[in-house]
């Protein structure tokens, strides 16, 4: 999707109207990290025009409805925008410890927590989100994320489920 097209930000912003209309208290905006897609096809005003249409969504829903909470998935370069960073109320990221039961690298690992604890550090939310799926990966990834003062969530991959996970015989 281009974002920046204002033909497809009127949609957005009709159907976030919908979501404050039904009595949402907040939404999780994925798919932000579009904006690397454009970078590599060579538009480098992507990050800017993401963050840009980030704070325009936050203004937007919080007039419709004072406290409305905008929590984006993913796309943590965008977090050393202070305007970004301003717009936003918390963040959610997938795979921050497992990517399913693989471990992700100690320099990939050191690198989100950085980013995260920008989110921690100006008192927002910070909702992790992985996939493991042996229980010893489900219970470190828990221990690692409340450590950090995060908000913990393992789930299958598939979604298909909210609030439960079942272990795999044999975990």
């Amino acid at each position: 999707m281009k974002y920046w097209y204002r033909e497809w930000q009127d949609i957005v912003y009709e159907r976030l109207r919908r979501v404050v209309d039904l009595g949402y208290d907040g939404a999780y905006l994925d798919g932000i990290d579009v904006y690397e897609y454009w970078e590599e096809r060579g538009y480098p005003n992507a990050e800017k025009l993401m963050v840009s249409l980030m704070a325009s969504i936050s203004r937007f829903v919080k007039n419709l409805k004072s406290g409305f909470l905008v929590l984006p998935q993913n796309g943590l370069k965008l977090l050393r925008h202070d305007e970004y960073l301003d717009a936003i109320d918390g963040v959610g990221k997938e795979d921050t410890w497992f990517l399913l039961d693989e471990r992700r690298s100690q320099a990939e690992i050191r690198h989100d927590l950085e980013l995260l604890r920008l989110v921690r550090s100006s008192g927002k939310l910070v909702l992790v989100i992985d996939y493991p799926r042996r229980l010893e990966h489900i219970r470190e990834f828990f221990e690692n994320a409340l450590a950090k003062g995060f908000v913990p969530y393992v789930e299958s991959l598939e979604l298909d489920r909210v609030g439960y996970y079942e272990c795999p015989s044999g975990g």
